[in-house]
């Protein structure tokens, strides 16, 4: 039998010395959370536990790099509806961490604006609100005012919220008091419509409407911050999530039972919204070429994919009433109403307040409540 010559140890030498100058080739994992890393890790060799769901944070990745063009920025970031931890947070093609810097974003206060309404029994889901183009503006708390106005004059509060009408929640807000407005919005860690807000913000107040109105301040801590406040009645909440909702079928007419439950609320630059178990906030800069509701619709499919999701079951307390409209600028349908202030018949006023930014009459609104 043939047997190779033993090396010497020169030979050994030389191949130790060649193999000591070669450059190591080291295959590090793929950074899949590094703005993360940035903010939570203080040293070398650092390790901790966080509330990053790696599924979840490979999604969120994944669907920003398939839609964003070259010279796009995008984030995105993913809330658990019931703890508030942090289960994805991504920011692509930007040095900017674009889910902490703010960004102007006044449609998206539009939902609290009403709820704070309804809560103050000032404003129904069915009240009639005035969508006539305002003429001009001279108040700064609601700057965009003139976005997505159709032609016709008259909407329900519904359809207002739905279709993210500007006018008429501009005409809302001039109900409420502003600096009590202002303390409202602080709870949930929201600015005024004329101050920008950041992605990771607007995901943590949509939380809250979403876990039937209790806020629990966003975290990277597992299982979440013990934190928390009720920051809206749970039935406000349910009105909310049961406007915008995924589809007209889960409204109080035809509450349907799916598997694909969400509800989402956008405007030019940002989408957010939940489904049963989280909340999605997706923003962009370049909407020119993209739509934000199709990464974010594209991020929440493949999550529903994995977690099915129901739509929540309404309140006991509510009320559910048939309405009609007199003359009929929406159809006949069943509303949901605060106990007190539900009713039968809703008409448009009989003239418009020429004097737009000043404090209207509330009959305006037409509230006119049965038991007043």
């Amino acid at each position: 039998m043939y047997k190779k010559p033993r090396p010497t140890c020169a030979v050994i030498t030389a191949l130790t010395l060649h193999q000591l100058h070669q450059h190591p080739i080291i295959e590090f994992p793929i950074e899949i959370a590094p703005e993360v890393a940035q903010q939570l890790l203080k040293t070398p060799a650092q390790r901790i536990s966080t509330s990053l769901d790696a599924q979840l944070q490979k999604i969120a990745i994944s669907s920003l790099q398939k839609s964003i063009i070259p010279g796009t920025s995008a984030a995105a970031v993913m809330l658990n509806n019931t703890t508030g931890e942090i289960l994805a947070y991504t920011n692509t093609n930007s040095s900017i961490n674009n889910v902490i810097t703010a960004h102007r974003s006044a449609t998206l206060l539009q939902p609290f604006i009403y709820a704070f309404a309804i809560d103050k029994r000032l404003i129904t889901a069915a009240t009639v609100l005035d969508n006539t183009p305002l003429a001009y503006l001279d108040y700064a708390a609601y700057p965009y005012y003139m976005d997505n106005t159709p032609e016709h004059d008259w909407v329900s509060m519904r359809t207002a919220l739905r279709e993210g009408l500007s006018t008429p929640a501009t005409r809302t807000f001039t109900l409420l008091q502003p600096a009590e407005f202002e303390v409202y919005l602080q709870r949930v860690s929201l600015h005024p419509a004329n101050e920008p807000n950041t992605l990771l913000s607007i995901a943590n107040a949509y939380q809250a409407i979403a876990n039937n109105g209790l806020y629990r301040p966003a975290t990277f801590h597992v299982s979440g911050l013990n934190t928390k406040e009720q920051i809206m009645p749970t039935t406000v909440a349910a009105i909310l999530n049961n406007i915008l909702t995924s589809t007209n079928t889960q409204s109080p007419d035809n509450p349907i039972e799916t598997t694909n439950y969400f509800t989402l609320t956008s405007d030019t630059h940002f989408a957010v919204g939940s489904t049963q178990d989280y909340t999605i906030a997706v923003w962009i800069d370049n909407a020119k070429s993209l739509k934000v509701t199709d990464i974010w619709k594209q991020i929440t499919n493949e999550i529903i994919s994995l977690h099915p999701s129901h739509p929540p079951a309404l309140p006991n307390e509510l009320i559910t009433e048939n309405i009609n409209f007199v003359p009929i600028i929406e159809a006949p349908r069943k509303e949901l109403f605060l106990p007190g202030t539900e009713q039968t018949i809703f008409s448009p006023p009989q003239a418009q307040n020429d004097e737009i930014f000043s404090q209207p009459d509330v009959s305006i609104f037409s509230v006119n409540y049965q038991n007043q």
